[in-house]
């Protein structure tokens, strides 16, 4: 075959994957692919039962098939890798990515991703993360840029990949720096500190997420001022001390792995604890309390507790 110049060239091709000659690259890239494997794209009923969880291991399991097959032109002297758009249990999700699920049945899990690949990247999830617990590499990359205030404070990247047949593959995460970040204000001193913010130019390349704390309704007026001064301010959110009482009592009666992970979306702007991070916290809760399925608690012992918990889960991954 003589160098290719300019693109990438499909050398052959099947259902399912495709092989690939990259230009400067001597070896050959096999890739299996599989795009969203929903029950109407596969054309069949995976299970007659209303189980989710039954649903849930017959589609992962229907997912492990299809990379089996699809997997199977993989060689030796070729890199192997996998693609797909799927969602795999334990992935961080933000509000952004529309739901792909119902219920928890397509979620897949790690087993079914393909053991002779070298590398799996995944689709589907905006925040980029790597998928735990799998015994190939498996990543997602991630959206280019944040599409809500979910996203706040994710840093945005993609992941070079370089790999040799029969090799571990190296990856390599580069930052992207185009775009305007997403950013939340809470002005709990009201408008003159919003106007302060403005006039320091704070978050002045930023999208804007204002919530300010007020004791009367916002006129007209004083919305069009903000946004003829600060074109990007999307959201312009008033909080009323009445509002925030009843937020603060409607939070204190949910259960404890509920109010847990509402906590760690506001401290990760929106991200999801993963199961082990929740029992961890469980685990340091009084049992008793924690058998109770009714049990409010104290906010002003445990919420130390909470900070703590989410603090040393993020020290001991950092």
């Amino acid at each position: 075959m003589q160098p290719n110049q300019g693109k990438v060239v499909t050398v052959a091709a099947g259902q399912g994957w495709a092989e690939l000659h990259i230009p400067s690259c001597p070896d050959p890239a096999i890739v299996a692919l599989m795009p969203y494997p929903s029950e109407a794209r596969l054309n069949e009923v995976l299970n007659e039962s209303l189980d989710e969880e039954i649903l849930r291991q017959e589609y992962s399991k229907r997912v492990q098939e299809l990379f089996a097959v699809f997997s199977q032109p993989f060689r030796p002297d070729a890199v192997n890798l996998a693609m797909s758009h799927i969602f795999v249990r334990g992935g961080m999700q933000s509000e952004s990515e529309r739901p792909i699920q119902l219920g928890s049945a397509p979620t897949v899990e790690v087993e079914a991703m393909p053991p002779s690949a070298q590398y799996v990247a995944l689709g589907h999830l905006h925040r980029p993360q790597a998928v735990k617990g799998t015994t190939v590499p498996t990543r997602y990359s991630g959206s280019p840029l944040a599409y809500s205030f979910s996203e706040t404070g994710y840093a945005k990247s993609v992941v070079l990949i370089e790999g040799f047949p029969g090799q571990p593959i190296r990856t390599r995460e580069i930052f992207l720096r185009s775009g305007f970040p997403l950013v939340k204000w809470q002005a709990k001193e009201g408008l003159a500190q919003v106007q302060r913010w403005i006039d320091e130019g704070k978050d002045l390349q930023a999208w804007i997420d204002l919530e300010v704390h007020v004791t009367s309704a916002l006129n007209p007026q004083d919305i069009h001022g903000l946004r003829r001064q600060r074109e990007r301010l999307v959201n312009i959110r008033p909080v009323f001390p009445e509002t925030e009482r009843i937020s603060l009592e409607a939070r204190s009666k949910l259960p404890l792995d509920e109010l847990f992970c509402k906590f760690y979306q506001d401290k990760t702007g929106g991200a999801e604890p993963d199961q082990e991070l929740v029992s961890l916290f469980l685990t340091l809760i009084d049992p008793d309390k924690r058998e109770n399925e009714e049990s409010h608690y104290d906010r002003q012992n445990d919420s130390a507790l909470l900070v703590e918990t989410v603090n040393s889960k993020e020290a001991e991954t950092a």
